[in-house]
Protein backbone atom coordinates (compact mmCIF):
# COMPACT_ATOMS: atom_id res chain seq x y z
CA UNK A 1 0.00 0.00 0.00
CA UNK A 2 0.90 3.21 -0.65
CA UNK A 3 0.70 6.15 2.09
CA UNK A 4 0.76 9.82 0.82
CA UNK A 5 1.42 12.69 3.49
CA UNK A 6 1.65 16.04 1.79
CA UNK A 7 4.99 15.41 0.00
CA UNK A 8 6.07 12.70 1.52
CA UNK A 9 5.50 9.14 0.30
CA UNK A 10 6.21 5.36 1.19
CA UNK A 11 4.85 1.79 0.79
CA UNK A 12 3.65 0.70 4.03
CA UNK A 13 3.43 -3.20 4.08
CA UNK A 14 1.37 -6.08 6.42
CA UNK A 15 3.32 -9.07 7.06
CA UNK A 16 2.66 -12.70 8.49
CA UNK A 17 5.47 -14.57 8.85
CA UNK A 18 4.27 -18.26 8.08
CA UNK A 19 4.10 -20.38 11.84
CA UNK A 20 6.25 -23.48 9.75
CA UNK A 21 10.03 -22.06 9.54
CA UNK A 22 10.46 -23.46 6.25
CA UNK A 23 7.64 -21.51 4.57
CA UNK A 24 8.84 -18.55 6.82
CA UNK A 25 12.14 -18.42 5.16
CA UNK A 26 10.60 -19.03 1.60
CA UNK A 27 8.82 -15.70 2.75
CA UNK A 28 12.21 -13.92 3.68
CA UNK A 29 14.00 -15.15 -0.02
CA UNK A 30 10.72 -13.60 -1.98
CA UNK A 31 11.16 -10.62 -0.31
CA UNK A 32 14.92 -10.47 -0.83
CA UNK A 33 14.33 -11.36 -4.77
CA UNK A 34 11.37 -8.45 -5.29
CA UNK A 35 14.19 -5.89 -3.50
CA UNK A 36 16.96 -7.61 -5.70
CA UNK A 37 14.28 -6.89 -8.68
CA UNK A 38 14.37 -3.18 -7.97
CA UNK A 39 10.83 -2.77 -7.50
CA UNK A 40 11.04 -0.87 -4.32
CA UNK A 41 14.98 0.09 -4.26
CA UNK A 42 15.54 3.25 -2.76
CA UNK A 43 12.09 4.10 -1.78
CA UNK A 44 11.20 4.62 1.89
CA UNK A 45 8.73 1.09 3.03
CA UNK A 46 7.76 0.32 6.60
CA UNK A 47 6.46 -3.20 7.32
CA UNK A 48 4.65 -4.52 10.31
CA UNK A 49 3.24 -7.23 11.44
CA UNK A 50 3.60 -10.20 13.12
CA UNK A 51 6.98 -11.76 11.55
CA UNK A 52 7.02 -15.10 13.46
CA UNK A 53 10.75 -14.82 14.00
CA UNK A 54 13.15 -13.33 16.03
CA UNK A 55 16.42 -11.26 14.99
CA UNK A 56 18.92 -13.00 17.78
CA UNK A 57 18.20 -15.12 20.79
CA UNK A 58 18.14 -13.17 23.14
CA UNK A 59 14.46 -11.84 22.27
CA UNK A 60 12.91 -15.15 23.43
CA UNK A 61 12.61 -16.62 26.58
CA UNK A 62 11.50 -19.94 27.32
CA UNK A 63 11.08 -22.82 24.87
CA UNK A 64 13.43 -24.93 22.76
CA UNK A 65 16.56 -21.99 22.48
CA UNK A 66 16.77 -20.80 19.40
CA UNK A 67 20.37 -20.58 17.38
CA UNK A 68 21.85 -17.84 15.27
CA UNK A 69 21.60 -20.27 12.54
CA UNK A 70 17.83 -20.62 12.79
CA UNK A 71 17.75 -16.32 12.68
CA UNK A 72 20.12 -16.10 9.89
CA UNK A 73 17.15 -15.97 7.15
CA UNK A 74 15.23 -13.03 8.87
CA UNK A 75 18.29 -11.08 9.62
CA UNK A 76 19.87 -11.78 6.25
CA UNK A 77 15.93 -10.17 5.02
CA UNK A 78 16.40 -7.28 6.93
CA UNK A 79 19.82 -6.56 6.32
CA UNK A 80 19.44 -7.01 2.51
CA UNK A 81 15.92 -4.82 2.30
CA UNK A 82 18.17 -2.37 4.93
CA UNK A 83 15.33 -2.20 7.56
CA UNK A 84 15.72 -1.72 11.20
CA UNK A 85 13.60 -2.03 13.78
CA UNK A 86 11.35 1.28 14.65
CA UNK A 87 11.64 2.30 18.16
CA UNK A 88 8.09 0.90 20.09
CA UNK A 89 6.69 1.92 23.80
CA UNK A 90 6.00 -1.21 25.88
CA UNK A 91 7.86 -4.70 26.63
CA UNK A 92 10.53 -6.38 25.68
CA UNK A 93 8.37 -9.30 23.80
CA UNK A 94 5.22 -8.95 21.82
CA UNK A 95 3.89 -12.65 21.89
CA UNK A 96 3.44 -15.13 25.23
CA UNK A 97 2.23 -18.54 25.28
CA UNK A 98 2.30 -21.94 27.26
CA UNK A 99 3.93 -24.98 26.46
CA UNK A 100 3.22 -28.11 28.36
CA UNK A 101 4.41 -26.83 31.89
CA UNK A 102 6.71 -24.10 30.31
CA UNK A 103 6.01 -20.09 29.39
CA UNK A 104 7.76 -18.69 26.01
CA UNK A 105 7.94 -15.07 25.50
CA UNK A 106 9.13 -13.77 22.31
CA UNK A 107 9.60 -10.40 20.23
CA UNK A 108 7.77 -11.87 17.26
CA UNK A 109 5.60 -8.68 16.43
CA UNK A 110 7.40 -5.37 15.28
CA UNK A 111 7.72 -2.52 12.73
CA UNK A 112 10.18 -2.23 10.47
CA UNK A 113 12.04 0.85 8.24
CA UNK A 114 14.70 1.63 5.84
CA UNK A 115 15.76 5.04 5.98
CA UNK A 116 14.52 6.20 2.70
Amino acid sequence: MTVEDGANIFWLTYIYGNPVLKYRQKQWSQLISSEQAGFLKHKPRVIIGDFNDIKRSEEKQGGIPRTVRSCSCFTRMLTVLGLHDVKTLGGRFTWFGKRSNYSIMSKIDRAVANCN
